[in-house]
């Protein structure tokens, strides 16, 4: 793919993206015991488009 985004994940890090905008693909790269926590956040409201 020509756009990639590759996160190499510190402590402490927060990454964000629209959804509407974006396929993305989780690799799994991070070593045991190392977990990522994950929250989806929703904003309501009209279509932008």
């Amino acid at each position: 793919p020509e756009y990639i985004y590759r996160h190499s994940w510190r402590v402490g890090d927060l990454v964000m993206w629209d959804n509407c905008a974006v396929q993305h693909l989780a690799s799994f790269d991070y070593a045991p015991p190392l977990r990522r926590h994950m929250e989806r956040t929703t904003v309501e409201g009209s279509t932008p488009y």
